[in-house]
């Protein structure tokens, strides 16, 4: 009966287009790469069971192809833990180092423990092809452990979402993926886990064509939200994430409700550690002599204002800040958009100029020219100045930087001191 076989190949037809088509909706997009990996296990898992439940597949090739799915069905919690964290804007976690040596280092050591034999090892002859046994040993119940843990978060983190996003379609997005998980896991869990476990081998082992209900929640949520495909919004949130100036949505209140990474990079702060912060706690109170910017920013719209904006760490960053309301039909101001610049180059490069300029200056100050008809006496060679009669040394030292040491020359020599011959050779 080649029934459950060609079943299992559908799945793994749908599968590979689902995961390519993924990619196709915005290629760029991490979500998407993260995604398309893990519908590329769960093909994986497919491509085991086309031979695993094949009536005429000898029980060398099942234990073969048990092994080489067990990549899918085993490397498959890692990449959806994946996707639900950068999804649900935990990004971050996937740059810990702990992260991945706990969860992806887990899946590995699970992996080579199914090579060894300890996870799955019986195998039953059926109309269908082959079942397979549950082992006795701790590993199984690790893997279960392991497995339900990183879907049971995920599944949280898209509770999450739906409870916190203020986006509609992002919340309906989080609420698709919940519920099809929630059901593709339940009914998988009765045909691949619960009924091996208890020896039932009737009934064929489908879990990797119940993930077909979350993967067409998925693709419903693509072809009508917009998940994970190139949108206004998610053009929008792009150039958001990517701009480097700072952004800052305030409340009518001057309370910070979103910034973007750029402002939570610069300054040192977390993103949700910023929220419900109010935007005059980060200027410093020489921005604030014109009054509470909070006050400033509800009252009119700044352009080009010149502030000084606190990090986390006491550091002062100099910037520009301009803001635009936001009013709705009414005209009622309903939340303020901040965009600061940061100018620390360019208050630098003026305190270096302005540097610069006062050494110039000094050195100007320094240095005095003699230029013009000087008055000379055609006697006593004393010049006049411009109230009296100086000598040469004088007037030159005054006027220049220029310092005078006595000698005497050749000629004054002779005629002075003729008996001491100082330049006779």
């Amino acid at each position: 009966m080649y029934l459950f076989s060609y079943v299992h190949f559908f799945g793994l037809i749908v599968y590979c287009y689902l995961g390519a088509y993924i990619i196709t909706k915005n290629p760029r997009k991490g979500l998407n790469h993260v995604c398309a990996v893990f519908i590329l296990y769960l093909a994986i898992w497919s491509l085991q069971m086309v031979v695993v439940q094949s009536p005429y597949t000898s029980l060398d090739n099942a234990i073969l192809f048990m092994n080489i799915g067990a990549l899918g069905w085993i490397g498959m919690g890692y990449w959806f833990l994946c996707f639900a964290l950068i999804l649900s804007g935990y990004s971050f976690v996937l740059k810990k180092p702990w992260y991945h040596v706990i969860v992806a280092g887990m899946g590995i050591l699970l992996l080579i423990c199914q090579w060894q034999g300890k996870i799955i090892t019986g195998f039953t002859r059926q109309p269908y092809g082959w079942a397979y046994a549950w082992s006795e040993s701790i590993w199984t119940y690790i893997y279960w452990i392991y497995l339900f843990s990183t879907v049971g978060t995920a599944v949280f983190l898209f509770y999450k979402i739906d409870r916190t996003k203020q986006h509609h379609s992002k919340r309906i997005q989080a609420m698709i993926l919940f519920y099809c998980t929630i059901i593709s896991v339940t009914f998988a869990s009765v045909t691949n886990v619960t009924l091996p476990y208890l020896k039932i081998f009737s009934i064929p082992a489908l879990g990797n064509m119940f993930c077909l209900l979350w993967a067409a929640g998925l693709t419903y949520a693509i072809t009508k939200y917009k998940l994970m495909s190139i949108s206004p919004t998610t053009a929008a949130d792009n150039i958001i994430s990517t701009m480097n100036n700072l952004l800052f949505l305030l409340s009518p209140q001057g309370k910070i409700i979103m910034v973007n990474d750029a402002t939570a990079n610069q300054l040192g702060f977390r993103k949700e550690a910023m929220k419900n912060m109010d935007i005059s706690d980060l200027v410093t109170p020489d921005g604030q002599k014109q009054g509470p910017v909070a006050q400033m920013l509800i009252s009119q719209t700044v352009n080009n204002r010149k502030l000084d904006i606190k990090t986390s760490d006491g550091d002062t960053i100099p910037v520009i800040l301009s803001t635009s309301q936001l009013q709705d039909q009414s005209g009622s101001t309903v939340g303020i958009v901040a965009i600061a610049s940061d100018i620390s180059e360019l208050v630098a490069s003026e305190k270096n100029r302005e540097r610069i300029i006062k050494e110039l200056e000094t050195a100007l100050d320094k240095i005095r020219t003699l230029s013009g008809l000087l008055p000379i006496c055609s006697h006593c060679k004393k010049i006049r100045d411009d109230k009296e009669w100086t000598s040469v040394e004088n007037y030159v030292s005054s006027h220049s930087e220029a310092e005078f040491s006595h000698s005497i020359c050749p000629e004054c020599a002779k005629k002075y001191y003729p008996d001491d011959n100082l330049y006779d050779d």
